[in-house]
């Protein structure tokens, strides 16, 4: 809940802090601790606090699925998509394609029919902001609502059906616990987030959260 204290002076400043630290707990805190809400905007600046050398963190966020990204032409051309070709064996990626054939050289699987596994861009945005993460096959598998090997199926087949099937995961309102480390790649670090679960809000419940934070508020005020 940053950002709800404005002025106010010293005091109230210092008291806005001890209650960030207070509801929010460390940066550190470990992918089972559901407890405290971040907005997107906290999550960016807790991981760009930290450097490639820090551990993961986590944080959970109350936001909106808004948008699949890594779809269309890339840079060089090519059709992006946000799956890939994967050993129905090990799961690992294979190589190949529909015409010569796919190998797996992790098990060495081979075969005509690999199955697809999500590795999905998404964008989630709430009130303060918008923070992208990746989700993988079981977590996007839920979040769309159709398994990759269905949407693959859907894009070779009709392109408005395909948009149709992402279109209908959009706007759905989530808990996101996300992973988030700072990665350096080429020279440049920027912070890479992983979907950890998403699970639909639970209005009750978040508003007895909501009510305890403003709960909390009002206590610091009165003893300001």
């Amino acid at each position: 809940m940053q950002r709800c204290w404005s002025g106010g002076g010293a005091r109230g400043s210092a008291s806005a802090e001890s209650l960030s630290v207070d509801t929010r707990g460390g940066g550190s805190a470990g992918p089972r601790d559901d407890s405290s809400r971040l907005t997107t905007v906290e999550f960016s600046e807790r991981g760009e606090s930290l450097s490639s050398s820090s551990e993961p963190f986590y944080g959970s966020m109350r936001v909106f699925m808004t948008k699949v990204l890594g779809t269309g032409a890339g840079q060089s051309g090519e059709e992006r998509t946000p799956w890939y070709s994967a050993c129905p064996k090990c799961n690992k990626k294979v190589v190949g394609d529909s015409a010569s054939g796919h190998n797996c050289e992790s098990c060495g699987w081979s075969g005509a029919e690999p199955v697809y596994r999500y590795i999905l861009p998404v964008a989630f945005t709430d009130a303060d902001g918008q923070i992208v993460c990746t989700a993988f096959n079981e977590t996007a598998n839920s979040l769309l609502g159709v398994k990759a090997d269905d949407l693959k199926r859907y894009k070779d087949a009709s392109q408005s059906q395909y948009e149709a099937a992402i279109a209908q995961g959009q706007w759905k309102h989530y808990i996101l616990r996300a992973r988030g480390k700072m990665e350096t790649y080429n020279d440049k670090t920027r912070l890479k987030s992983h979907v950890y679960s998403a699970t639909p809000v639970k209005f009750v419940e978040e508003g007895k959260l909501l009510l305890s934070e403003i709960a909390k508020y009002g206590a610091l005020e009165a003893a300001a």
